[in-house]
């Protein structure tokens, strides 16, 4: 087999995958277990902060359109410093899931 029917075969077999993935409701997303708010953060303004790391988990949890927005809010809501909490809003608001 050369390698442009490698290339071709594993391709469809990706797409199956996929496909069965959609079919099965299985989609890429986070558990409930990694939607816990961190609270490790050093709140010294880190470009990696532990609250953006929490924004895509929720971003990409929530980005399935079978879970509901009043889900991600009330997550949300569940963040008890007030900064952090605008934060969050803001960034999810800024990708379109708020």
């Amino acid at each position: 087999m050369d390698l442009a029917t490698q290339t071709q075969a594993g391709d469809a077999q990706v797409e199956q995958k996929e496909g069965q993935q959609q079919e099965n409701g299985a989609e890429d997303t986070e558990s409930e277990e990694d939607l816990v708010p961190p609270t490790n953060c050093c709140m010294s303004g880190c470009p990696t902060c532990v609250w953006l790391e929490y924004v895509d988990k929720l971003a990409k949890h929530y980005s399935n359109p079978k879970l509901g927005r009043e889900k991600v809010h009330k997550d949300v809501e569940n963040i008890e410093d007030g900064n952090i909490k605008a934060v969050v809003i803001m960034e999810m608001k800024f990708r379109g899931l708020w």
